[in-house]
């Protein structure tokens, strides 16, 4: 049965709902509870469609983890509702309840029926079961229209653009200094040269990398400006600053005359102003020197605001000449700051132009790097829909999935980016056009995704559309989504107890009034109802403990776990969390150091162990034997690890061995190792391995296999990942994992009795029986190094948009300091939901540890600590000598009634709570099994691209291995080192080998032919050249150098007309895409033959 047929939920009069939940209320209850109430009532014995209506619902959320907890829970409760224990299910009471009050009005046993059914169809159709991601669904959408998009066919999803991106700035670099390049080398030194005057390093590596994260936000309007940066626009843009400024500086003398004049012709000099305040500050923001003390102090504002700007004792009638001026010195001290402003941010603005050609030309090789590579980033597909959805009522590509979905339920909303809503948009509308049931649940107070793109103003501004701009298709919408539109509100806490949800209540209360005024709605409904008694909270304020606070925490934390062993509670019951991994990791290493064991998802380092480094530092000094710290290094951990030296002894044996050496004897790592080990080291065996194997060599030769760790097992499992996407080679890995090892970490299974250490971002969404928290407070303003684009269309100038740095000169420009309360604001917001987000984990016990320090002036960033204070002794209660604040007993003020801190209670309760828990079985491996398999069998790693059954070994002579071995040579260095991998992987024996090498060297004898595998020379092998037309052409090589292209095909056998069709095809194309002065050659081979075509 269609849905339309219905009269009970298509009828709806507000039939788009939105749940404003709050932490523990319940969300995915509820969203469960939709979902089936949409599969009851469409269920109909007579529709066959109708017991399949889960095809017609989309559940959308942010994690894969929030998406597979919706499914199970789905098919739990049906599993539940159809058993023979159904009543049982907590969800049941609610569904039987009238329609009006949320239910389905129908009777248990009518539930149990249908769900019995639907559950049936549901398994027998389960890819029709619609629980995704946001990005899966999107991708699914451009997937399905592929074609329409102008998709490659054989795209890779590139999940990592932060490395693609480090990579386009790695051949950014690489550019400086080259001939041709002297617009970006001028540029980069330019840059080079405003860091070292701000006494910083020369280096920039880092900075650029952070610079491009910041202002190429791919999914907003500013990548079409980057686009659109030139050498000539950018040159007429400074040109516009030098004479904006010469301007501005002209205005500052004719202001400063204009001050002076106004005294002279009133009869007045400087000193009639009361302490000269006035006058001064004039004269210093005028003054061609610029002065870092422009902000007008209070006494000035007051002689303004009062019109007092004399000293008592001064003549009357000159106070009352100086008052009859006030219009006029008022207008002087608006224009003197305004004038101060602009000349200091025209300045900014030329100091940050620099990264104006920087961006653009990044941004193309950023392109380039996906186009050569088939590669494609979720951006990328939120952004290819948004173009064609964006100005379309009914957009083509959601014709056929319109028709197919009927209702979208979409769980964390806060956290929905500003382009996948507005993807979304014209799928919802369809579906309220109809009158179909829609829902959004979320909760703004656990908005801490901005840096991913989410949008809080998305949720608090419905039912509008938050910057639609005015455009008539975002407009429409929003008339449909304010016409159908309806809030609920999720009240009641069921996961924490009642001390701390009304604690919560009563600090975030007190906390939300220092929000922007624009940001205050997000804690409107903060209010939470709790259902679970009791509940216990400790405060630990650390005085003036700021630079030292995670080492000043760690004797009381020690204590405080010790003590929850004490009361009950397990090592799995505790969770402590903190806002980033650098925080996390200090206190993960202080607990192993204290045997306490510990669960981490992201702060237990691979790095981390001496096995680890062993093996690491083994595999660099392979690749740079002549590498002193390499050397050292390897040495200490072989003793360390293999030897059981202590760190002394290690330290202590290997310098007194580098002591020892001199140029005549000098240090040989493998030889030492070989000795001690009494085995034999084949060092140059050892590079031509595979990383792979190589690893498991490591782990034979060091004895690592009877002791193996998680640590051991986890590098493992990265070095296998790296040889499948990346490279084989070792010196590849050690390249790459150079960068990646602080970030690479061990996972431990969740079912261990040990600590869980995890950032805010990884707890969203999770509860722990205990929680502590260490909270050391931070600044809560932009930072001065951060870029921003800042909207310059004031100044009238080719460019109408500039990044610069928010310095305190903003405050006198509109645009400048909108920009700085905006950030501000929107930082002070995200600090005080993941506060939030912390102190809402905790079931039972919150342990929150804070740090405190007095200071004078107005913006002290401890008011948070301080407001902590105030509330607590609001309430009652007062700190200990120690500072410690225990919340836990029967207070009028916090309604709180608790089981006592210290009492039985505790462990009774979370051994009740430890008997429901499912136990699982795990066993721990103690050793890394290693076969040297290679020696027993040869295993070829890739199959032809064909078989030819009746000459198969036709594919390795000449043809096409010829073709793929030539593809994978960028310069005539690389042939050995291609030559030997295809060995080891079985790909062609030792006669073919001889054989190539033997054409290779002839062609190597040709100047011609030698002179295209220069290793100078810009080379692309087997690009693919996507045309509009949707055709897909490789050349086999194109060179780029200087003012001209070869376009280079090789072929084996006799020469045809064909073959140089193909190559004139080739050329013709590539002149299409403006490349300069395109020749093409083909390449016979074995017989190293060229013609050009």
């Amino acid at each position: 049965m269609d849905m339309r047929e219905t009269n009970i939920i298509n009828n709806l009069e507000k039939p788009f709902v939105a749940y404003r939940s709050s932490a523990g209320s319940g969300k995915t209850f509820t969203l469960v509870k939709e979902y089936l109430r949409l599969l009851l009532f469409a269920y109909n014995e007579n529709a066959e469609v109708s017991k399949k209506y889960f095809a017609r619902i989309l559940a959308l959320t942010f994690t894969n983890k929030a998406a597979n907890e919706m499914r199970e829970r789905i098919i739990k409760t049906l599993e539940e509702l159809s058993g023979v224990n159904y009543t049982e299910n907590e969800l049941l009471k609610v569904l039987t309840q009238p329609v009006e009050e949320g239910g389905t009005g129908m009777s248990a046993e009518e539930i149990h029926h249908r769900a019995k059914n639907i559950l049936k169809k549901l398994l027998h159709n389960f890819n029709n079961f619609n629980i995704s991601t946001i990005d899966k669904f999107t991708l699914k959408v451009v997937n399905a229209f592929a074609t329409d998009l102008q998709l490659p066919l054989h795209y890779e999803i590139y999940l990592d653009k932060e490395e693609l991106l480090e990579r386009s700035i790695d051949l950014f670099l690489q550019k400086v200094g080259r001939p041709g390049e002297e617009f970006i080398t001028e540029n980069i030194l330019k840059l080079i040269d405003a860091r070292l005057e701000d006494d910083k390093s020369w280096r920039i590596e880092n900075d650029l990398i952070n610079i491009a994260k910041e202002l190429l936000d791919f999914s907003s309007g500013n990548k079409l400006f980057i686009e659109n940066i030139t050498p000539e626009n950018f040159l007429q843009f400074n040109r516009e600053l030098n004479e904006l400024l010469k301007q501005k500086e002209k205005e500052r003398e004719e202001l400063l005359k204009e001050f002076h004049d106004l005294l002279n012709k009133n009869g007045l000099d400087e000193g009639v102003f009361s302490g000269g305040h006035f006058p001064k500050y004039i004269n210093r923001l005028l003054s061609a020197k610029p002065t870092d003390n422009y902000t007008p102090g209070k006494t000035i504002l007051e002689q303004i605001e009062n019109n007092n700007f004399c000293r008592k004792n001064e003549d009357e009638h000159i106070k009352q000449t100086v008052a009859s001026m006030h219009p006029q010195l008022c207008d002087i001290f608006r224009r003197t700051q305004l004038n101060f402003g602009e000349r200091m941010l025209i300045k900014e603005i030329k100091r940050s132009a620099v990264l104006l050609p920087f961006l653009s030309e990044v941004d193309n090789i950023y392109q380039q790097l996906k186009v050569e590579n088939q590669t494609l980033t979720l951006e990328d597909f939120n952004r290819l829909l948004y173009e064609n959805v964006k100005n379309e009522p009914t957009p083509f590509i959601y014709e056929r999935i319109g028709e197919r979905y009927k209702h979208f339920l979409i769980d964390e909303f806060q956290d929905t980016s500003l382009m996948q809503w507005h993807n979304l948009l014209p799928l919802v509308e369809n579906g309220l056009a109809e009158n179909l049931f829609n829902l959004i649940v979320g909760d703004a107070k656990q908005a801490i995704y901005r840096f991913r793109g989410g949008e809080v103003e998305q949720f608090t501004s419905l039912p509008g559309i938050y910057k639609h701009q005015n455009n008539p298709v975002l407009l429409q919408q929003q008339a449909t989504i304010q016409r159908t539109f309806k809030e609920e509100h999720l009240d009641y806490n069921y996961r924490t107890g009642e001390v701390i949800v009304n604690f919560n209540n009563h600090l975030f209360s007190a906390l939300s009034k220092y929000l922007p005024q624009k940001y205050q709605t997000v804690y409107d409904s903060l209010q939470q109802k709790p259902v679970k008694s009791g509940g216990a909270i400790k405060i630990s304020v650390y005085e003036n403990s700021d630079n030292n606070f995670y080492e000043d925490i760690q004797p009381g934390l020690l204590n405080d776990i010790t003590e929850l062993l004490n009361q009950g509670f397990r090592y799995k019951d505790i969770a402590i969390l903190f806002r980033n991994n650098k925080e996390a990791k200090q206190i993960a290493q202080f607990l192993n150091r204290n045997n306490i064991p510990v669960i981490s998802a992201e702060s237990l380092l691979v790095f981390s162990l001496p096995t680890v480094k062993l093996i690491y530092y083994f595999f660099n000094h392979l690749v740079n034997p002549s590498e002193k710290e390499y050397q050292y290094q390897l040495l200490f951990y072989f003793y360390l690890v293999v030897k059981n030296y202590n760190d002394e002894e290690a330290n202590k044996t290997v310098a007194d061995i580098f002591y020892d050496a001199d140029k005549s004897n000098p240090v040989n790592p493998l030889q030492i190792i070989s000795d001690e080990s009494a085995t034999d080291i084949k060092a140059e065996e050892y590079k031509k391995m595979p990383v792979f194997e190589l690893f498991e060599e490591c782990v034979a030769l060091f004895n690592l296999d009877k002791s193996a760790d998680n640590y051991l097992y986890a590098l493992s499992e990265i070095i296998y990942a790296f040889s499948q996407k990346k490279a084989l080679t070792v010196s590849m890995f050690v390249e790459w994992f150079e960068d990646k090892k602080d970030n690479l970490s061990v996972n431990t299974p969740e079912n261990s009795d040990a600590v869980t250490i995890s950032t805010l971002h990884k707890a969203k969404g999770l509860e722990y029986p205990v929680v502590i928290f260490p909270y050391k407070i931070k600044d809560f303003t932009v930072r001065p190094t951060n870029y921003f684009w800042l909207d310059i269309s004031r100044f009238h100038l080719s460019l109408d948009k500039a990044p610069v740095h928010i310095l305190k000169p903003a405050d006198f420009i509109p645009e400048w300091k909108a920009l700085k309360e905006e950030e501000n604001g929107k930082i002070f917001l995200d600090e005080i939901n993941n506060l939030y987000v912390a102190l809402t984990r905790p079931k039972h016990k919150l342990i929150w540890y804070i740090n405190k320090k007095e200071v004078k002036n107005d913006s002290n960033k401890y008011f948070i600590a301080h407001e902590v204070e105030k509330m607590i002794t609001d309430l009652g209660f007062e700190k200990s000598e120690e500072n410690i604040i225990v919340v836990d007993e029967e207070n009028e003020k916090l309604n709180i009634i608790v089981d006592e801190y210290h009492t039985p209670n505790w462990s009774a309760k979370i051994n009740a709570e430890n008997k429901e828990e499912t136990q699982t079985n795990t066993h721990k491996l103690n050793d890394y099994p290693v076969n040297n398999w290679f020696e027993k069998i040869k295993i070829a790693w890739q199959a032809p691209d064909y078989w030819d059954v009746n000459n198969p070994k036709s594919y390795t002579e000449y043809g096409k291995l010829l073709h793929k071995l030539l593809s994978e040579i960028i310069n005539a260095n690389d042939f050995e080192q291609i030559i030997e991998k295809y060995q080891k992987a079985a790909l062609i024996n030792e006669e073919e080998a001889k054989e190539i090498r033997q054409i290779f060297a002839k062609m190597m004898q040709n100047p011609q032919v030698k002179e295209w595998f220069n290793s100078e020379y810009e080379v692309l092998t087997e690009p693919a050249i996507l045309l509009p037309e949707g055709e897909t052409f490789r050349p086999d090589r194109i060179i780029k150098h200087k003012d001209e292209t070869l376009v280079i095909d090789f072929k084996t056998g006799e020469s045809e007309a064909k073959h140089k069709k193909q190559v004139l095809n080739y050329m013709q194309i590539m002149q299409q895409l403006n490349f300069p002065a395109v020749k093409g050659y083909l390449l016979y081979l074995p017989e190293v033959k060229v013609e050009q075509v």
